[in-house]
């Protein structure tokens, strides 16, 4: 009686198991990326672009707050995709850069550093980017100005923490 409650158990836990191990990240349309956020005048930000040109919205965009002078334009917002895929933008702060967190299901970490590199190629800078040693950190080769992304392992996910300002 045990063990067949057991094996139950243990098979509805299998699917869970099983989908984030058959997680891929579609590979990134560097080009067609930047053609879209171009089109945007730069309105867009460009992993948010991915996301939901790749995959399903299981939500609106939610928390969100607008900018306190005449456009009242969208300044930060969460939004979830289908696989458990968490996007959240905010750049209110009038000279604080756009900060973003991504949580993406736990896959093979190179996999998520080769996808942060594409990410990066579509994104409109000229300043060269590099891994750093110490931790999970891709940044300007010079440490100084641009942007930063910084892989943070959760026990069934990744979170990557995007900054780019001065």
């Amino acid at each position: 009686m045990k063990i067949r409650i057991l094996y139950q158990i243990l098979l509805l836990f299998i699917p869970l198991l099983i989908s984030a191990q058959n997680f891929e990240l579609k590979k990134p349309n560097v080009s067609e990326l930047k053609r879209k956020a171009e089109l945007s005048k730069h309105t867009e930000e460009v992993i948010h672009l991915y996301f939901i040109n790749n995959y399903k919205s299981t939500s609106e965009k939610t928390s969100v707050k607008k900018y306190n002078y005449p456009d009242y334009s969208i300044c930060s917002f969460e939004q979830t995709f289908e696989n458990e895929i968490k996007y959240y933008k905010n750049e209110c702060q009038e000279a604080g850069g756009i900060s973003i967190r991504v949580t993406l299901p736990k896959i093979q970490i190179d996999k998520v550093k080769k996808w942060i590199e594409e990410m990066y190629k579509a994104e409109s800078s000229e300043i060269k980017n590099k891994w750093y040693n110490v931790k999970n950190i891709y940044g300007p080769i010079d440490e100084e100005v641009g942007c930063y992304y910084e892989i943070k392992p959760e026990k069934d996910s990744w979170v990557i923490d995007i900054y780019c300002g001065c």
